[in-house]
């Protein structure tokens, strides 16, 4: 398995911050007014911005959403719509705890406009979750490949371990926890993409 050095995540995280900047001001958007729509201060979002301040995983879904954006396209790098494979070495993650600590995205596929669904790997650090719920169109698919996280769908807690596999409908309000002690992986697909 191939490790990502500091170097390597800060590049992927100022790449984001950048992409989010450049949307911002593509769309004529001022911060107050991304700010409003996110439901956060001016203040982090200029961080965020500017690479200085680490976006949670809901949070960065929070400014996508109020960008016309999923996540999915801010973690697109160029050049890698036409592949057919995807090389471990080349493949960003992105870290989603507060100063870049804690969780990590790992987009496993290239983004482009059209694409019927997406699919991350997830590395939950333990004792973090999903901070909320979640809810939005479409259907989601997990496999357990490390670790176990309670995964929350409809207010019914499920535990799922390492071998497990899930499903369910994206518009039930879910959330997840990883409450172990050790780390968790999770491969999640969703369709249609709305990461």
């Amino acid at each position: 398995m191939t490790e990502m050095t500091v170097d390597d995540a800060e590049a992927d995280a100022m790449r984001i911050s950048s992409k989010l900047r450049h949307a911002r001001r593509l769309r004529r958007l001022t911060l107050k007014e991304v700010a409003d729509k996110a439901d956060c201060s001016e203040s982090l979002l200029s961080k965020i911005e500017n690479g200085h301040a680490s976006p949670s995983l809901r949070m960065l879904q929070r400014l996508a959403s109020a960008l016309g954006l999923t996540v999915a396209q801010l973690f697109a790098q160029g050049g890698q719509s036409g592949n057919v494979v995807i090389r471990a070495a080349t493949r960003s993650r992105f870290a989603t705890g507060p100063d870049g600590q804690g969780d990590e995205v790992e987009p496993l596929a290239p983004h482009a406009a059209g694409d019927l669904l997406e699919c991350h790997l997830y590395h939950f650090a333990p004792g973090n979750s999903s901070g909320g719920n979640f809810q939005h169109q479409g259907e989601e698919f997990g496999f357990v490949l490390e670790g176990e996280i309670e995964l929350t769908v409809s207010g019914r807690k499920h535990i799922a371990k390492a071998g497990d596999s899930f499903r369910f409908r994206s518009e039930k309000p879910h959330s997840w926890s990883n409450k172990g002690k050790k780390a968790a992986r999770v491969l999640w697909i969703n369709t249609p993409p709305t990461f």
